[in-house]
Parts: C-alpha cells; structure tokens; sequence
C-alpha cells in the first residue's frame, strides 16, 4: 500500500474476493483518502479454482433450472470470468 496526496494505492494478493472487496471498503472509510487504486490479485485456494468449462456447465444449469430468468439470457465464460448477455423486461 501507498499514499500520495489523500489516493492509496492498494497492491498484492488476497485469498478471496470477499477480502478484496473488504480492503477497499475499509480504506475508502479511513479519514482523508480521497481515491482508491486498486490493484489486488485474488489467488483462490486450488479446491476453489474451476476451469471455464466447469463454470458454463454450472451457469448453463442455474439459467435452466430458474423459471424466473427468460431463456434470451445466455451465459459466456472467458479466462474465469462469467458474462450473462441477451435482453430482458424490466421489473
């Protein structure tokens, strides 16, 4: 971590997303930051890590299996990262 005029830079690596989100909430809290950077690597524990693949069979059945999302969503994974797309009503 560093800060240079009321901006902390946050640098390194968490075992979770929910302690990166943590660290960046505490620090916009702290008295006279102004601006956060934010360059935090979540490393998950080996158990948790699933390959791409996984994660579309998992999104794909979700999207199946609840009645309340319409069937114009589909699911895209790419490098881990999951992306719904298509077009829905609103409310």
């Amino acid at each position: 971590m560093s800060v240079e005029n009321a901006a902390v830079s946050l640098r390194g690596e968490v075992d979770s997303y929910a302690a990166k989100w943590a660290g960046i909430d505490a620090t916009k809290r702290v008295a006279g930051v102004r601006a956060v950077v934010e360059n935090l690597t979540v490393k998950l524990p080996g158990t948790y890590q699933h390959s791409d693949s996984e994660i579309a069979q998992a999104a794909a059945a979700t999207l199946t299996w609840n009645v309340r999302i319409p069937r114009t969503v589909t699911a895209k994974v790419e490098n881990g990262w999951l992306t719904l797309e298509g077009k829905v009503e609103w409310n």
